[in-house]
């Protein structure tokens, strides 16, 4: 292979060294390490060797890591961070994981369109009427507007472009414009045009979703407000997660919180001199049949009593699972290891075993994460000049947590090891059962629990809620917080068997706030007026402290069904309102 390589023109230089290749390993050894004459040929090289004979043969490591993020890991800096640089060497002046750090101070501009759309949704051949980027508005014929909108630009000189739809429509259109009149178009430092990706479609949770094309500045970021991580959690949310991946901001508000999980693990085992396998090869276990029927099981689930209930407590897990992957050392290099006989972690109802010799990757990254939320989580409730930012991070992190256990089953997942995925879902029943038997014992009833959160109803003679939480906590080493009490809670009835739903309920708390699941107000395919009738209902019941006050205000709320009745007959609701929205998941 060493000799193939050699004759390619893409290759700079090819050196024999030993390294870590797996990080249930500390033995390195020997690999071929080739540098090729420029980063963007290295996925050629990779796939040249792929063809002949494949990862079988040939594991290749390395490959697919991105440029940014090798440069980060190289010199040792981060993004968002404060840097200094001299003599052609970078070094960081605040610590990458700090908790309290300062953002740096970015200016922003807003850039809009004005298009001429006669059908109501723009298209890439209707006229360009006018642009606004900031509080500049240019107007005129299109290279009239593409060379004021240039010079405005350049006249803010934004270190931020913020657009709506940016990705999908508005950069796109920008560029056919400028490339049909011949304008250059300048939205960036850089004399460069910008860094064009094109979209793509994929299936995920049975149905196709359509990815739009990445439209990247240089010298700028261009966000597209639309984004997930600029939306969920703004600019705050965007830096905590780009600090923590070494993923650029403009490609990591562009990806999931679950490919940011995904760079931190290759951070890490990077910087313990371990390479990264470019395509897994592991194929899951050998399990027989009462294996599969013991390990694939997901969560715990109690069904709950349809009905309407008073005074329930209800008790949640704070990061349930991840906190199970740090507490009992959960990663692929940890399960079932050959270092542990009789000190080993039994997982409970399966037969497999979790190491106590050495703490695993996956663990140590969750661990940070982990210990940075609950810091933020805490934070965001005093009040201070940073309590929106501390707001954001904790949002940021909280969707982080909810991708890291999906990770563990993804069979795309670079760390990923179903096995890890059934332990996780094992313990976790483990230790909901263990929370309802010690619920049990201090005087309450189960109404309902549900993978990491528990409803009761305290009987005569119960203990106070407080010992409870305290009990439970510490006989799960785990942390366990009250979400509330409810003035009172409805849960559902499935529609088609009439037993009660797993998570489709509402009810009213004791500080006046409502918890809605699964009914139609929560749906993204609800039609606005029946949104707008719902909450006009449930506006009514709020005035209910108790279930018998509750059952007194149902003639009020039904008086509100048929109001809105009687306006769907009328003709007084705007067909706008009935729109259904639906997601395309075959071909039409």
């Amino acid at each position: 292979m060493r000799k193939r390589l050699e004759i390619l023109d893409q290759v700079k230089e090819i050196r024999e060294v030993e390294r870590r290749v797996d990080i249930g390993s500390e033995d390195a050894v020997p690999v071929l390490e080739v540098v090729p004459r420029h980063y963007r040929e290295l996925q050629d090289i990779a796939k040249i060797v792929d063809s002949n004979g494949g990862y079988h043969d040939y594991p290749l490591y390395n490959v697919d890591l991105r440029f940014g993020q090798r440069y980060c890991l190289k010199h040792g800096i981060f993004p968002f961070g404060l840097l200094w640089y001299g003599n052609g060497k970078w070094r960081a002046e605040e610590e990458q994981f700090a908790l309290d750090y300062p953002l740096p101070k970015l200016r922003p501009a807003l850039l809009d369109l004005r298009v001429d759309a006669p059908l109501g949704i723009p298209r890439f051949q209707d006229k360009l009427l006018g642009a606004r980027v900031g509080d500049i508005e240019v107007s005129g014929s299109e290279p009239e507007i593409l060379e004021k909108l240039n010079a405005a630009v350049k006249e803010l000189d934004p270190d931020v472009v913020l657009t709506d739809n940016g990705d999908a429509f508005l950069m796109p259109y920008l560029a056919r414009k400028a490339a049909e009149h011949k304008v250059p178009l300048q939205l960036g430092r850089d004399p460069d045009r910008f860094v064009e990706k094109r979209g793509r479609s994929y299936f995920t949770y049975g149905k196709i979703v359509y990815k739009p094309g990445q439209y990247l500045l240089k010298g700028r970021l261009h966000l597209d407000r639309g984004h997930f991580a600029y939306r969920e959690a703004a600019m705050a949310g965007l830096a905590e997660l780009s600090r923590m991946s070494l993923l650029m901001p403009q490609e990591q508000a562009r990806l999931t919180p679950g490919t940011a999980i995904s760079a931190m693990q290759v951070n890490l085992a990077t910087r313990d001199g371990c390479l990264v396998i470019w395509k897994k090869n592991r194929p899951e276990d050998f399990k027989t049949a009462e294996d599969l029927i013991l390990g694939d099981r997901g969560g715990f689930i109690f069904e709950p009593e349809v009905g309407l209930h008073e005074g329930l407590y209800e008790l949640d897990f704070s990061s349930l699972y991840p906190s199970i992957m740090v507490k009992y050392n959960i990663s692929p290099e940890t399960l079932d290891c050959s270092c542990c006989d009789t000190n080993a972690i039994p997982v409970p109802g399966l037969r497999y075993h979790l190491c106590t010799n050495r703490v695993g990757l996956i663990p140590r990254v969750i661990k940070t994460f982990l210990e940075r939320r609950r810091y933020y989580k805490k934070m965001k409730k005093e009040p201070g000049p940073n309590q929106a930012i501390y707001a954001d991070r904790d949002t940021m992190l909280k969707w982080v947590g909810v991708t890291v256990f999906g990770y563990t089953g993804y069979s795309n997942a670079r760390y990923g090891r179903i096995e890890c995925h059934e332990a996780i879902n094992a313990l976790a029943r483990e230790l909901l059962v263990r929370t309802m038997e010690i619920a049990e014992s201090h005087g309450y009833d189960v109404v309902h629990g549900i993978v990491d959160s528990i409803w009761l109803r305290a009987r005569e003679g119960a203990d106070v809620i407080r010992p409870v939480i305290d009990h439970i906590a510490g006989s799960t080493g785990l942390t366990i917080e009250l979400e509330g009490r409810y003035k009172w809670i409805a849960f559902l009835p499935c529609k088609t068997t009439g037993v009660g739903a797993l998570n489709r309920y509402y009810g009213l708390l004791d500080n006046g706030e409502f918890k809605l699941r699964g009914i139609e107000l929560r749906r993204h395919d609800t039609p606005p007026f029946i949104n707008a009738a719902q909450e006009a209902m449930l506006g009514v019941l709020s005035e209910a402290a108790t279930a018998a006050e509750f059952h007194e205000r149902i003639p009020k709320a039904v008086d509100v069904l048929r109001f809105v009745a009687k306006r769907i007959l009328d003709n007084a609701i705007p067909l706008r309102e009935f729109i259904l929205t639906k997601s395309v998941t075959k071909a039409l």
